[in-house]
């Protein structure tokens, strides 16, 4: 299973350490999860720019209600 960290949320915009390495391109869907509760997915994102193959920006698509994303939220691809 491929996962990583949501390194850093800024306006909107996440950057995570994943990219073309791990198969992803503009478009390509994440889901979000707290690191508490990783088998529980709280969001969706949507990967708007692929900058390398460890590094993506991405936008979030939808997210549970009174959930905030956060840096240390876990990131997969779908």
């Amino acid at each position: 299973m491929i996962l990583a960290l949501a390194v850093i949320v800024e306006g909107g915009v996440i950057t995570v350490d994943l990219g073309s390495g791990q198969g992803l391109h503009q478009g390509s869907k994440l889901g979000l999860y707290k690191v508490n509760f990783p088998n529980v997915k709280v969001g969706e994102l949507e990967v708007t720019d692929v900058m390398d193959t460890g590094n993506c920006h991405a936008k979030i698509s939808t997210i549970s209600s009174s959930v905030q994303a956060e840096a240390s939220d876990i990131v997969r691809p779908e």
